[in-house]
């Protein structure tokens, strides 16, 4: 069971979307993805204050050098360790944009509570 199905039945509903949204991967794209889902479970994270607004906690890009030694590990080797240092750090990359701008959206909305706006 991986992390999302296990938070899904947990009742997770954010981890509930995101394994039904998810595509069905081929075994060409399926390392690219679990050395991701691997290396997203040391992903460091900014914290910054809102006051009364709350918080965020803002995920911060997994390093080149971790994304490199973990295509090392898994064999790539030449162009083909660029290639999967650049994909992994792609899919990354859109996580990154995603979760920061639900964060963003969340804490406009916190703040607009805060003043009363809403």
């Amino acid at each position: 069971m991986t992390a999302w199905q296990d938070r899904a039945a947990r009742g997770d509903d954010w981890a509930h979307e995101r394994l039904l949204s998810r595509p069905e991967l081929s075994a060409e794209t399926e390392p690219y993805w679990q050395s991701f889902t691997y290396l997203s479970r040391d992903r460091t994270y900014l914290a910054l204050s809102l006051g009364m607004a709350g918080g965020l906690k803002l995920p911060q890009p997994i390093p080149r050098d971790a994304i490199r030694a973990e295509g090392r590990r898994r064999g790539f080797q030449g162009d083909g360790l660029d290639d999967f240092t650049e994909i992994v750090a792609a899919i990354d990359d859109a996580f990154v944009q995603d979760d920061v701008l639900k964060q963003a959206a969340a804490a406009k909305a916190g703040a607009e509570r805060a003043s009363g706006r809403r």
